[in-house]
């Protein structure tokens, strides 16, 4: 069963979320060490167990060094640059345009490890889709075959390496200086394999590139063989599923005096190299496929919280803008023809919205040119997906006008002036501005939500565009 062919389940994603959603939150631990919490990931709020606290926790600090690794690949100097010119959005598409050529050259490094003669060159075989005798094969034998470290590319991918360690306990590889020699700090993901229980010096393996800030999987080989003996040894009581069941607890046992227990527990799978479709060996190719995607994932949303505070920045900045506008509606206000003072602000209001819409990057022409690389037309963003174009609000400003003047203000303060003619026209003077002020927080609000919507549209894409495989 070939990786490039799975179907793709339970993966590592680009989350999307609404602008003032922190997904990134600074948290202290009880040993007042600063972490990344994802918190479209994790809900670790929600979780009662201790063990599955400690499991949020581990995953938290793999996502987080994967988070820190991927800001060395954003130039936020150059996106920004790129912003400045040509807008948030066509800024953001022309440095991906620019830059995702150097990302999808990264390599995923995969490092297949554990004691001499357990399966490790057959299992880059069944993982690459290979026969043992087919080209590019690593060669199997019942001899000790991997004596140097050997690399294997995907057919599917040459930027997704597996790497064949060397045994480790053998005389030319000691245990002492396994880890130096085999230099596991390159790797992004490592795999122990054993072909009986998990001894102590994998369970120190798996700590050892646990600890270098490595995605860690134990696999245990050659389940068919266990199987098989186990049937001949009780034909009449042999149950297939029971005795699987009871191999899996045997090994989460001696891998329960790891410092990492509770996580190594959920990473953990049994299979038959040569049965591609049984047993643990497609949930094995579905994590691989995950893990493998964290680095496109992380490149998202270091480009998310970037382009968030960009956004924020704007609309608050957006905010404070329009004082002419709330200068003239007040002049307005001292107007005595009635209903002309609220006539004429609507059409201010109007005139803010259309500048707002250049502003967001949410005109036509703006939406025209990034609608491609979204791949959804001008006319579905309109109908279906943004709320500058479909809330009742901003299409009737006349309505968000009254709305807004009647939520804050009572009905004398927005008669009076007809009511006590020279303090009335004072108040009403007064009042405008606060009304048009609301106006410009409720179009900037959606706007920027909109704008932050296609950005993450954008990204989302490009997710799926450095996915290796």
């Amino acid at each position: 069963m070939n990786l490039g062919k799975m179907i793709r389940d339970d993966e590592v994603e680009f989350t999307m979320k609404l602008l003032d959603d922190d997904i990134y939150e600074g948290k202290k631990t009880d040993e007042e060490d600063f972490e990344m919490v994802f918190h479209n990931d994790f809900t670790e709020d929600l979780v009662g167990d201790i063990d599955e606290k400690n499991k949020q926790k581990s995953r938290t600090m793999r996502h987080s060094s994967s988070y820190e690794n991927a800001q060395a690949f954003v130039q936020e100097a150059k996106l920004d640059t790129e912003i400045e010119e040509a807008g948030t959005l066509l800024g953001l598409n022309n440095y991906i345009n620019n830059t995702k050529e150097w990302w999808a050259s990264k390599k995923i490094n995969v490092a297949i490890t554990g004691h001499s003669g357990v399966g490790k060159s057959s299992l880059i075989n069944a993982i690459r889709g290979l026969k043992p005798k087919a080209i590019g094969a690593a060669p199997v034998g019942i001899k000790e075959t991997t004596t140097k470290i050997q690399k294997y590319e995907f057919p599917e991918n040459d930027k997704v390496v597996l790497w064949d360690l060397p045994g480790m306990g053998t005389g030319k590889f000691k245990q002492e200086t396994y880890i130096n020699d085999m230099e596991l700090s390159k790797f992004d993901i490592v795999l122990v394999v054993t072909a009986t229980r998990f001894l102590e010096t994998d369970v120190w393996l798996a700590e050892q590139a646990w600890g270098l800030g490595k995605n860690v999987i134990f696999v245990r080989t050659k389940l068919d063989f266990d199987l098989i003996n186990a049937s001949r040894d009780d034909q009449d009581a042999f149950d297939e599923a029971k005795c699987i069941e009871t191999i899996r607890m045997d090994i989460r046992k001696h891998v329960s005096s790891c410092s990492d227990a509770a996580e190594f527990s959920d990473v953990i799978y049994l299979v038959s190299n040569p049965e591609q479709g049984k047993y643990d060996f497609p949930s094995l190719v579905t994590k691989l496929r995950s893990l493998m995607n964290i680095k496109g994932v992380s490149i998202c949303r270091v480009l998310q919280q970037h382009l968030e505070k960009a956004i924020k920045a704007k609309r608050d900045a957006a905010k404070h803008e329009f004082t002419s506008s709330k200068v003239v509606s007040a002049l307005y206000g001292f107007l005595p023809v009635p209903k002309l003072e609220t006539a004429l602000n609507q059409h201010i209001v109007e005139k803010i919205r259309s500048k707002c819409l250049v502003k967001f990057n949410l005109d036509d022409e703006s939406l025209g040119k990034v609608s491609d690389e979204i791949d959804l037309s001008v006319e579905s963003l309109k109908a279906y997906h943004l709320s500058a174009f479909n809330t009742e609000q901003l299409n009737h400003v006349d309505k968000l006008y009254t709305q807004s003047e009647e939520f804050r203000f009572s009905k004398f303060r927005r008669y009076s002036k007809y009511m006590i003619p020279v303090i009335g026209s004072v108040l009403s003077a007064c009042k405008a501005p606060h009304t048009i002020q609301d106006c410009v927080d409720i179009i900037c609000g959606i706007m920027a939500e909109d704008e932050y919507y296609l950005v993450q549209l954008r990204l989302e894409k490009l997710e799926k565009q450095l996915r290796p495989i």
